[in-house]
């Protein structure tokens, strides 16, 4: 579905040789309906041929494909839209702090704005970690060098 309606897509190509400028909300409200759709009709065109097979009819398992197929379709959407807003607001954490604060008068610490990005990619010998095994660190040093980045993170989803 993101190879027809993705930024790179197929209607993006389209749209842009025609001249056509399309605003980003109505691109993710466009990706959102044609993903619940397409994955609806699947699920409930798939489902309602099992069921055809049945004694029960097509009907039932139908509408029940079809909501199975909406539900998974908008977390799909939503998962790809938290990934994408995550990324933003790590690789631009003022900006974020500012559109909080003009928007809902949330006042974001400096020390989360000022926060190094959270990286996977953390070196063994930072702040004291110490690696025993693939999986394990020891008990006596448990402190994690983005425990602070990860405390202004669940500061802000609180609020």
């Amino acid at each position: 579905m993101d190879a027809l309606l993705g930024e790179d897509g197929l209607l993006s190509s389209l749209l842009n040789l025609g001249g056509i400028t399309v605003p980003a909300r109505t691109r993710f409200i466009a990706n959102t309906v044609a993903t619940t759709t397409y994955s609806s009709l699947t699920f409930g065109l798939f489902s309602g041929l099992v069921g055809a097979a049945t004694p029960m009819g097509p009907l039932v398992p139908f509408l029940s494909g079809c909501w199975m197929g909406y539900s998974f379709g908008v977390y799909v959407v939503w998962r790809s839209a938290k990934m994408m807003a995550v990324r933003c607001a790590e690789r631009y954490p003022k900006l974020l702090a500012h559109a909080l604060e003009m928007e809902f008068g949330v006042c974001v610490p400096r020390e989360c704005v000022n926060a190094p990005p959270l990286t996977n990619n953390v070196p063994i010998s930072e702040k004291g970690i110490e690696k025993i095994d693939d999986n394990t660190m020891s008990s006596s040093s448990r402190k994690n060098p983005h425990d602070d980045y990860e405390r202004c993170i669940n500061y802000s989803i609180s609020m």
